[in-house]
């Protein structure tokens, strides 16, 4: 676990001070999801997704915590416009962390791709490091 019964117990204790018992649910909410962004007890990596979008690994050497960034940029560079992939990589991510890693990796190519991640999670096409704002496609 990320956090341990200790520094839980100083953040409800600081809040309580604070007479901020609201933000106590708010702090603890963002907790619970910050140690749970990893889901890897779920599933496997081969159970998503198939051998040709991770074809020059072996799938079972890849972990979903210590591999994210490789398994991220992978899926949102190839996921060949297909909702599926995306929404496996949500299963193992948080949408959170898959943002982050959209707004800031060179590894995403070509405009359909960029918009299509892009309109999957609320993002601007011009804020992607490869995008090219005049580029006109067939």
């Amino acid at each position: 676990m990320l956090f341990d019964n200790y520094v839980i117990y100083r953040i409800i204790e600081f809040f309580i001070k604070e007479n901020q018992i609201i933000s106590i649910f708010v702090q603890m909410n963002i907790l619970f999801n910050i140690s749970n962004n990893f889901k890897s007890g779920k599933y496997r990596l081969s159970d998503l997704y198939s051998h040709a979008m991770f074809w020059d690994v072996k799938m079972e050497d890849l972990s979903i915590k210590r591999d994210k960034d490789f398994i991220i940029q992978r899926v949102l560079s190839r996921h060949m416009n297909k909702i599926e992939n995306l929404e496996n990589l949500e299963k193992l991510y948080s949408k959170n962390i898959i943002k982050s890693y959209a707004k800031n990796s060179s590894e995403i190519f070509g405009n359909e791709n960029i918009e299509f991640v892009a309109s999957r999670y609320g993002l601007d096409p011009m804020g992607f490091k490869k995008y090219l704002p005049n580029l006109k496609y067939a």
